[in-house]
């Protein structure tokens, strides 16, 4: 059934949007089921369900046979890889909880009989629906798909001349294949010559034989008429009869030659083996279906708790803080960076945690590059280093300074200015010439480093740009000693009376701020 519905469904990814509109309505269907058989958890909820199951499963088999129809008229696949992806995903995972919920309510037992015969007609009327669609989709065999549409369009009409609960689902378990047989010809003649007989196989389990006989008028009668094998299990609500074949029916290799039975020996002994196999696959499929299980719960379980933003007053407040800091993509990278911003370092539980934090601060400073799903450069990761590691964090600034080759970020100058050198300022002078837009926040900056900045500054000047030297002068201005004045009335004298308004009046400045400092 599973294979059939991936078939039908995938191959509808050519059918561009209308074909993948018509997968998601089929699986959202499919999902309705799903849900409403997982209230079923005992009596009363089956009874809350009776009513609703045929409308449920008729709504998928309209979504099946829809898609079903798109698919054969629809080509290659040109949807998107993404979508065809996610309806793989999704189709997975919704054909897995069906099975599972199937699975589950097959293991409940005292169910009303009432709710039991609206789901065994229901079920048959999608298993009709799965066979139709495959047929449509050209999916499967056209004699597979005839042999499966013979057999289960017997079931439903049986349910429908004669209703469920009037129809007996007898499972064989054990003996021979000729033994089988004779089983099956014993249930006829218990049943009665007008009562119709199917074979039904089984692909989850090949080695059972599954026989549906109806009418019967009264199941418990027909079960106690059982004159041979073993009745292990009895589910009247359902029709369902478990009988163990143990003893030879048909007489111990009856009318075989010594060759033909061990023959048949071997093969018994073969199927035995071949038996074995097949449970320990199946149960190394089902260990590794719930490691696989298991460790998608947990990488979902970290996914969620990676996505979770830091809280403050949570124990691992700090810890997501600095998770979140050392990953540039991680979800809450910015608000972190926000949250650190707003703290100061004493509110750090310990010293190796402010450490750790300064550290990662100091990696994203030295990335240089861009912040923030490509905002402009870390302006508040320069802003949070300064905070949190003061002084400490000037080597790291003008590392960033020399490494910069573009603008110069704001943040950067502003942490320069509070921690003045005259490495740095010589290395910032370095860039005045280099950077028109930025040279003019450049001076103030060297400005405000004070006097380390008045020899890097006096270097860059005379120049070839009035700009440069305007700029230059008019930091002097502001920071210089009265080792300047010299070179300002040299400036005093330039042609271009800008430069030498500037130099006039940055002289001035510096008389005056040197008669502040004499006195």
């Amino acid at each position: 059934m599973a294979l059939l519905l991936a078939g039908v469904m995938l191959s509808a990814g050519g059918c561009g949007n209308s074909g993948v509109n018509s997968a998601n309505r089929m699986i959202d269907s499919m999902q309705d089921v799903v849900d409403l058989l997982r209230t079923v958890q005992d009596a009363p909820s089956a009874r809350a369900a009776i009513g609703k199951l045929q409308p449920a499963f008729d709504d998928f088999v309209v979504a099946l046979k829809e898609v079903a129809e798109i698919e054969r008229d629809g080509g290659e696949v040109r949807g998107l890889k993404t979508q065809i992806a996610q309806l793989d995903r999704d189709l997975n995972r919704a054909t897995a909880e069906l099975q599972r919920e199937s699975e589950r309510l097959e293991a409940i037992r005292g169910l009303p009989a009432e709710f039991w015969s609206e789901y065994r007609m229901a079920g048959a009327e999608l298993a009709v629906g799965f066979v139709e669609a495959a047929a449509i989709a050209g999916v499967a065999d056209s004699a597979e798909v005839a042999a499966a549409t013979a057999s289960i369009k017997q079931i439903q009409t049986a349910y429908k001349t004669h209703g469920p609960e009037h129809v007996a689902e007898i499972t064989i378990r054990g003996g021979r294949d000729y033994d089988r047989d004779e089983a099956v010809v014993r249930l006829e003649r218990l049943a009665g010559g007008a009562a119709e007989i199917v074979l039904l196989p089984d692909s989850d389990a090949p080695d059972d034989l599954n026989v549906m006989v109806a009418p019967v008028g009264d199941l418990a009668a027909f079960r106690d008429a059982i004159d041979f094998g073993t009745v292990t299990d009895f589910i009247p609500e359902r029709g369902e009869i478990l009988l163990e074949v143990t003893e030879d029916l048909a007489g111990p290799y009856a009318g075989m030659t010594e060759q033909q039975i061990a023959q048949q020996k071997q093969a018994e002994a073969e199927r035995a083996e071949a038996q074995r196999q097949r449970e320990e696959q199946l149960a190394q499929q089902e260990a590794a279906r719930k490691k696989r299980e298991a460790d998608e719960a947990k990488r979902r379980a970290e996914e969620e708790e990676r996505q979770r933003p830091p809280e403050r007053g949570k124990p691992d407040y700090f810890p997501k803080l600095l998770a979140n800091l050392q990953d540039p993509q991680a979800a809450h990278h910015r608000t972190s960076i926000e949250h650190l911003l707003e703290l100061k370092p004493s509110d750090a539980p310990d010293d190796q945690t402010r450490e750790q934090l300064v550290a990662a601060l100091r990696e994203l400073v030295l990335a240089g590059g861009t912040n923030y799903a490509g905002d402009s450069p870390t302006d508040d990761a320069i802003r949070c280093l300064v905070g949190w590691a003061g002084e400490a964090a000037a080597p790291t600034l003008l590392a960033r300074l020399k490494d910069s080759s573009q603008q110069i970020d704001a943040a950067l100058l502003e942490g320069l200015a509070a921690f003045p050198s005259e490495e740095a300022a010589t290395a910032l002078a370095g860039k005045v010439k280099e950077s028109q837009q930025q040279r003019e926040a450049i001076a103030e900056t060297l400005a405000a480093m004070g006097p380390v900045a008045e020899q890097p500054l006096l270097a860059l000047i005379p120049d070839d740009s009035a700009e440069v030297n305007i700029a230059v002068i008019n930091a002097l201005g502001q920071c210089g000693t009265k080792a300047s004045l010299r070179t300002m009335r040299l400036a005093a004298r330039s042609e271009n009376d800008q430069v030498a308004q500037a130099a006039r009046d940055a002289a001035d400045a510096i008389r005056e701020r040197a008669k502040t400092t004499d006195e």
